[in-house]
């Protein structure tokens, strides 16, 4: 997620000996050099996270099993306990949209997780619907007011689905279908469009680049990351894109950077560091 200083932050995630941590990192977007700024209390994977005027929030996570600890991160320290979620979760996704971060999907320890929830504070939390489709690992982003999810694993397995949440309406549909089943893949605004970016598929870690056209719902490929990927952490800071981390298959710690030369570009450009 943004960090405060124009940086980028990774919290916790999945060692090389798959296993919880609990460091945060922070990495300079201009030079990629990393240092470790501070610690998460509970060590967690596929957690949510959010940049809220209230501070910077860890939701939930895998522990040993589905976590609902809200995290706050402070800068070279430990995290504090902020609170905790309505009920346990993990595999999620976090997206703010005018000072309210929310949260979508997952797995609640026992079933997949349609409930959408919302908070302005990252301490407390009211609904905001649920998926008609619920996943766990989909890829996830904001466009204005509304919230489009992509693909994911349902309670059958991997889904293909696209959903379309309005926030100001609090309609909730699925409107497409992608070519081939999808979760963990990572989705970005660039120059006022979205690219859903790598994931997993019933062959293993995808290097695809798609663009979506939320006005027609169609999807296309317009380019290739540097490498397959799936489950990676993401932001975009200045009109560039940033998968961070994930799985080759094995847990990598690089960094991919996309940008679109203009609007109108027809792909997006990637690099690796």
């Amino acid at each position: 997620m943004p960090g405060p200083d124009g940086d980028l932050l990774v919290a916790g995630g999945l060692t090389a000996a798959n296993n919880p941590n609990s460091w945060v990192w922070s990495i300079d977007p201009r030079t990629g050099r990393s240092q470790h700024d501070g610690s998460l209390t509970v060590p967690v994977h596929d957690a949510g996270a959010a940049a809220l005027s209230a501070g910077r929030f860890v939701f939930g996570g895998g522990v040993t099993n589905s976590d609902a600890a809200v995290q706050e991160l402070a800068p070279a320290r430990a995290s504090t306990r902020a609170g905790s979620l309505p009920s346990a979760r993990s595999d999620l996704a976090a997206a703010s949209i005018g000072g309210t971060a929310f949260l979508v999907g997952g797995w609640n320890g026992s079933t997949v997780a349609a409930a959408i929830w919302k908070t302005g504070d990252g301490r407390h939390f009211s609904s905001a619907g649920a998926l008609p489709v619920p996943v766990r690992y989909p890829a996830m982003t904001t466009l204005g007011s509304t919230i489009w999810v992509f693909g994911g694993f349902d309670s059958a397995g991997l889904d293909d689905v696209v959903q379309r949440v309005d926030t100001v309406t609090g309609h909730r549909q699925v409107v497409a279908h992608l070519p081939a089943p999808l979760a963990g893949a990572v989705a970005l605004v660039l120059a006022g469009q979205i690219f859903l970016c790598g994931g997993q598929t019933p062959a293993g870690p995808t290097d695809l680049v798609r663009r979506f056209d939320p006005t027609t719902d169609r999807i296309s490929t317009v380019g290739r990351l540097p490498y397959p990927v799936a489950y990676a952490g993401s932001a975009v800071l200045a009109g560039t894109g940033f998968v961070l981390g994930g799985e080759t298959p094995a847990t990598t710690g690089r960094v991919i950077l996309l940008q679109v030369a203009s609007p109108s570009g027809a792909s997006p450009t990637s690099g690796g560091r």
